[in-house]
């Protein structure tokens, strides 16, 4: 059977892309913390509290995760 977790981290982001150095802060406590495998978020969810929906990632920014998650050990 399966064993280890998987991690489904929401991404940083700033005023115009990805925030890469705290994503990788954020990957790098979940490795920490036991994770074997993080991927980046693949589902758009609506919080109530937040006035916007959270996006899924797509094309290069999906692909630029990946990568970061590769270089870390955690893909």
């Amino acid at each position: 059977m399966f064993t280890g977790l998987s991690a489904f981290p929401l991404t940083p982001m700033n005023e115009n892309a990805i925030d890469e150095a705290a994503f990788i802060r954020l990957v790098e406590r979940l490795a920490a913390a036991g994770a074997s495998a993080a991927l980046p978020n693949v589902a758009s969810i609506k919080v109530p509290s937040l006035p916007l929906p959270l996006k899924t990632l797509e094309g290069e920014d999906r692909q630029a995760l990946a990568a970061l998650l590769e270089e870390l050990g955690l893909s």
